[in-house]
Parts: C-alpha cells; sequence; structure tokens
C-alpha cells in the first residue's frame, strides 16, 4: 500500500466518522423530541382522564 492510498483511506474513515458522529447526535435529538412528545401525550391524557372522572354522571 502506498503512502498516497494510506492517507486516503484514513481521510475517507475520518469523514465516515465525522458523519457517523452527526448521524449519531441528530438521532440523539430525536430520541429526546419523542420522549418530551411521549410526556406531554401522557399528561394530557392524564388531564382529560382526571376531567372525565369530575364530570358528574347522569344516569
Amino acid at each position: 500500500m502506498t503512502q498516497r492510498t494510506s492517507r486516503e483511506i484514513r481521510d475517507l474513515l475520518e469523514a465516515n466518522l465525522e458523519q457517523l458522529d452527526a448521524l449519531t447526535q441528530l438521532h440523539k435529538r430525536k430520541l429526546k423530541s419523542l420522549n418530551d412528545t411521549r410526556a406531554l401525550l401522557y399528561v394530557a391524557l392524564k388531564e382529560l382522564i382526571v376531567a372525565n372522572d369530575n364530570e358528574p354522571t347522569h344516569a
């Protein structure tokens, strides 16, 4: 393997590693957003249930 080829391979690997890191960070942000959305939906559903339980029943 020539010096030039080794350098090119190293450059490609470093570029791929940077892209992988960027994708990992994006994935982490998306997971946090999904977790936040889940928490908000849980709170909203709980409030609906509590509000429904406090409604008088008409039997």
